[in-house]
């Protein structure tokens, strides 16, 4: 039986970056935790308060009024969590309850929580990668930044090498945090797990995901013995017991760091919450400065994926596609997809005169006119729609150099049965077949 609880204020405020002490009501002495979330009167307002109780003193001689109430009777923060937490507010200088703000979700009194759920075996058939048999404790991976194939499934290495220390995290009993920038990547990798049979262990952290969701995949985490989450930059505080190991990919991409305070990085998140005894591995297709400082230093291994390097044909800017390059890309369409780097994207990058063959400039600037993907001749700096050429007046123009869209189409006769992609700043591919798949990005 609790007399007495140690509070933290759930807010961004200085002021209150300190512990409150409360009398425990004796309707609350029973249940009251540590790690628990309450509503409190602070101050002269009206409305109630919400913190975090992190201690349960026996004696207090400040505490002169009592909590008001216990909003879920589940403690939704730990006591590595707390500490976490306060390390990160310390380094920020920021508020303790301005980061449980960030890694704690709200509450729902009206949406059910999961079952308790003791935790996901391992799995025996994860294949080995290339140049890698054994990961250290903290190690920074260069991948190659290709696909493997294992049986029908053909994913980049970097997902086969966090299935890898995820899995045998797992057989250790312990629970693994993936953290990635973007959303697609999650997605591919989440699908990668459930391919061989560990959808159950996993818990995603979507960016933009309903209050809801968000509160139901806490809840799982927080109910489970032993884990995989899997998720962007605030999954780095997820809930999860026993971590044994910590994995970022991309940490140079910006969508890992907290554009507003407290102007956190995930990565550096990560380094705290590793410590001891936790596995920290960094892993990308190129290495930010800060990684490859501590690279120098020792305080991580530099390990690297080497795979057998692709087959590389480049065509002359006079030719179309010659000999050579046709026939490698047909023959490797049977045994993988290709991929095909377009200097230019629309259907044509210049537009002539038919009539006088002039190259046409816009009126109003003076920029190029191009053929966009959609048909319409625009000007490439104020984006001016021309309506023929203004020296001899035609309105019957002709292409220029061929755009990534007509190269599409162009590919897609010329190579029957294929699926052509096509790669730019308005469309993405998440998925590419394992055989018979062409993909063209405009760089």
């Amino acid at each position: 039986m609790a007399n007495y609880a140690s509070v933290v204020v759930e807010s961004d405020l200085l002021q209150l970056d300190r512990e409150f002490d409360f009398l425990v009501p004796a309707h609350l002495s029973e249940v009251v935790r540590v790690g628990q979330r309450v509503k409190f009167q602070l101050g002269r307002t009206k409305k109630l308060a919400t913190g975090f109780i992190c201690a349960l003193p026996e004696h207090s001689s400040f505490a002169t009024s009592e909590l008001s109430e216990i909003v879920d009777e589940t403690p939704v923060v730990t006591e590595e969590l707390f500490a976490l937490a306060r390390q990160v507010a310390n380094r920020q200088a920021v508020a303790l309850g301005e980061i449980l703000q960030q890694a704690v979700v709200e509450h729902m009194p009206r949406i059910q929580k999961p079952e308790a759920f003791t935790g996901a075996k391992a799995i025996d058939s994860v294949p080995n990668i290339p140049g890698i048999e054994a990961l250290p404790e903290r190690c920074a991976v260069l991948t190659s930044a290709r696909s493997i194939t294992f049986g029908s499934l053909r994913y980049p290495d970097w997902c086969w090498l966090f299935l890898k220390a995820a899995n045998q995290t797992l057989g250790q009993g312990k629970s693994a945090i993936l953290v990635l920038p973007e959303k697609d990547q999650i997605l591919q990798l989440t699908s990668l797990f459930k391919a061989v049979g560990l959808e159950s262990a996993v818990t995603t952290v979507l960016p933009g995901a309903k209050k809801s969701d968000r509160f139901i995949g806490f809840h799982k985490i927080l109910g489970q013995e032993t884990s995989i989450v899997i998720g962007t930059r605030s999954a780095v505080y997820a809930p999860a017991r026993n971590i044994g190991l910590i994995a970022i990919f991309d940490d140079a991409d910006d969508s890992l760091r907290e554009q507003g305070s407290p102007y956190t990085h995930a990565r550096e998140i990560a380094l705290m919450r590793a410590g001891n005894g936790v596995k920290l591995i960094v892993a990308g297709n190129y290495r930010s400065l800060e990684v490859q400082r501590l690279v120098e230093i020792g305080y991580l291994q530099d390990l690297a994926i080497k795979l057998p390097p692709a087959r590389i044909s480049f065509s002359p800017p006079a030719q179309r596609l010659d000999a050579a390059s046709f026939k490698l890309m047909r023959d490797a369409l049977e045994t993988g997809p290709v991929l095909v780097l377009i200097p230019r994207k629309g259907n044509s990058a210049t537009v002539y005169c038919a009539g006088c063959d002039e190259r046409l400039v816009c009126q109003n600037c003076k920029g190029p006119i191009w053929e966009n993907e959609k048909g319409e001749y625009r000007c490439r700096v104020c984006l001016g729609i021309s309506h023929g050429c203004p020296k001899c007046g035609s309105a019957k123009l002709r292409r220029g150099r061929t755009g990534s869209t007509r190269t599409a189409a162009e590919f897609g006769k010329a190579f029957p049965g294929i699926t052509i992609s096509e790669f730019t700043s308005s469309t993405k591919v998440s998925a590419v077949k394992k055989t018979k798949h062409l993909s063209l990005i405009h760089i």
